[in-house]
């Protein structure tokens, strides 16, 4: 619903105005409901080639066992770390 309301609105020419706390009633009233407007989730864009790179652990062997190995230390001796799924080396993918 946000991706659609969002590409109508790029497609509008508006103006931000400013108004004084006083003046301006209706956001001021809004921002005082802080905990109810809250963000309840958060998304995020995801590279093709990284679900790639996620499929590619199924067949190689060496990959299995460096996963086998940091799940049960993360970070190892070697530098190699488990992060959101990949396998990184000194942060690098």
């Amino acid at each position: 619903m946000q991706r659609k309301a969002l590409t109508i609105l790029m497609g509008l020419q508006f103006k931000v105005v400013y108004r004084k706390g006083k003046d301006n009633v209706a956001a001021d009233a809004l921002s005082r409901m802080g905990h109810m407007m809250a963000i309840q989730s958060v998304s995020a864009i995801q590279p093709f080639w990284i679900q790639e790179v996620l499929n590619s652990y199924v067949t190689d062997s060496q990959a299995k066992a460096l996963l086998s190995r940091l799940a049960i230390s993360n970070p190892d001796i070697l530098g190699y770390s488990l992060h959101d799924g990949l396998i990184r080396y000194k942060d690098r993918l």
